[in-house]
């Protein structure tokens, strides 16, 4: 897949990992990766991404589905003054994965992490981060508290990271209320 993506130009991306897509904006390369301002299907914001290139199959820019997406966000922006995503402040310092993940860890935030050849997502805070590998405390979807143990991936090996999402800061405001 070619890695030249549009600035400013909201696109549906498609993965490995299924038949659907995922629908947001460019927001910048580094090493392997790329980074991206999703929205959801109600056109709100939904979350910061990082997916490795070699994960992105395809990506679609013109489509009667992004331009109702479009008119949607068009509709929170207007009747909307709230973006409850702050990682567009701290961009200036992410220059690469390590950055991104000491973000994660130093704020607390529960991430969702895809790894090469695990069939299940990971979710959950960053425990610990070395110069290859990661420590994840992992978070039960259904119940919003902590697994009994961790773990533990190869840096290398993450093909996406859901960064912040609503998912997410909900599940983490709930296991923060469980704990």
């Amino acid at each position: 897949m070619n890695t030249q993506f549009k600035k400013n130009c909201l696109m549906e991306i498609y993965t490995e990992c299924d038949e659907s897509f995922l629908v947001g904006f460019y927001l910048s390369s580094f090493d392997e990766y790329s980074l991206f301002h999703l929205l959801d299907e109600q056109g709100k914001i939904d979350g910061i991404y990082l997916i490795k290139n070699k994960f992105i199959k395809n990506t679609n820019y013109e489509t009667e589905y992004l331009e109702k997406i479009n008119l949607y966000a068009e509709f929170w922006k207007i009747n909307s003054d709230k973006n409850i995503f702050n990682i567009g402040l701290k961009q200036k310092n992410i220059s690469n994965i390590g950055d991104i993940l000491k973000y994660i860890k130093e704020n607390k935030i529960i991430s969702s992490f895809k790894i090469n050849k695990k069939k299940y997502i990971i979710t959950g805070y960053i425990k610990s981060i070395n110069k290859t590998n990661i420590e994840v405390q992992e978070i039960d979807l259904e119940t919003a508290k902590e697994f009994e143990t961790t773990s533990y991936f190869l840096k290398d090996n993450i093909l996406l990271i859901e960064i912040d999402s609503v998912n997410n800061r909900l599940l983490g405001y709930a296991h923060l209320k469980n704990h």
